[in-house]
């Protein structure tokens, strides 16, 4: 995806606007929908902050978040950005900053840790919360992106592709895709399309109990796409996967999940326990030096839903580590 031989000018102008409900609840880090701009993923990101920074003063904390799980430290964005907190009651007064700074490997997140005191925000007479609920925007002005290269994209609502004959309905929505693509990828759908099944000649098939927006990513992660796991899709990526057979994306999965540092050790143990992630697991299992990092798992949930054959491994690590 990215290519340190790419450098491109341009004005994209684009406005995130993200309304949060039950800001009395608000402490940990909450996220906007991510929205794709120049290829790259972007979100708001807004939580409760009391530190040295907010001068021990618990603010709301604004930032506007760009690219935060690329590995690649090549890549560069230069931006013009106003993150905006909506006064509901006179637009005048509404709350503005601008971040400087442009965004890459080391910074992929720029905004305010004292945008505003929660004091203030919760004071119904200023304007800013009502209903529990605060309105945040980010009007976002790409420059120039650097190396990052543009992405490869399929529409799968495009029925006029040479390849894309056959349409799967999903929750009544038509996704055109080849056939043959993806019986070579999945022996489920090859016996589907293929194979002595009624569904074999018709030119739409539908799909029950699936998520449209699931399956189209796993679509992307089937066909040669930019498109890649991250950590909001790892979950359902297996969930559809495994039914459908489709090695290469649980492949890419367990691949995602063995880098990342962003999903708990227990969270990867049940997940490689669950769909058979043996390389998964033996990234789990090498990383355990002393007993208690092992024991630390008890006090997890998902310690709970190991299978009888986890639980005995654990208990033989254990003794190796003691050994």
């Amino acid at each position: 995806r990215f290519s340190t031989h790419q450098n491109r000018s341009m004005n994209v102008e684009t406005v995130i606007r993200w309304e949060v409900d039950n800001v009395s609840t608000l402490t940990t880090e909450r996220r906007s929908p991510i929205h794709t701009i120049t290829d790259l993923p972007w979100f708001i990101s807004a939580f409760k902050e009391c530190s040295n920074r907010t001068g021990n003063a618990p603010h709301l904390a604004v930032f506007i978040e760009c690219n935060e799980e690329s590995e690649c430290d090549l890549w560069r964005v230069e931006h013009e950005s106003t993150i905006v907190l909506i006064n509901q009651q006179n637009p005048e007064n509404t709350l503005r900053f601008e971040p400087t700074g442009a965004f890459d490997k080391e910074k992929s997140s720029r905004g305010k840790a004292r945008f505003i005191l929660m004091s203030k925000l919760f004071d119904s007479s200023k304007g800013f919360i009502k209903e529990d609920k605060i309105i945040l925007e980010a009007h976002i002005v790409v420059k120039s992106v650097m190396g990052v290269r543009k992405s490869v994209k399929f529409d799968f609502t495009d029925s006029s592709g040479v390849w894309h004959k056959t349409a799967l309905i999903i929750e009544g929505e038509k996704v055109y895709v080849c056939k043959p693509y993806l019986a070579l990828h999945s022996p489920v759908f090859a016996s589907m399309f293929f194979g002595d099944f009624a569904e074999k000649n018709k030119e739409e098939i539908e799909l029950k109990d699936v998520s449209r927006e699931e399956f189209v990513e796993l679509l992307n992660l089937i066909y040669p796409s930019s498109k890649s796991v991250t950590v909001n899709s790892y979950k359902y990526l297996l969930v559809l996967a495994d039914p459908f057979q489709v090695k290469l994306v649980t492949d890419n999965v367990e691949n995602y999940l063995i880098k990342t540092e962003k999903v708990a050790v227990a969270a990867k143990l049940l997940l490689a326990d669950q769909y058979k992630l043996e390389l998964l697991k033996t990234h789990c299992f090498n990383s355990f030096e002393h007993p208690r990092d092992i024991k630390v798992l008890e006090g997890t949930d998902e310690c709970g839903q190991f299978s009888d054959a986890m639980i005995n491994c654990l208990f033989k690590k254990v003794l190796a580590i003691i050994d």
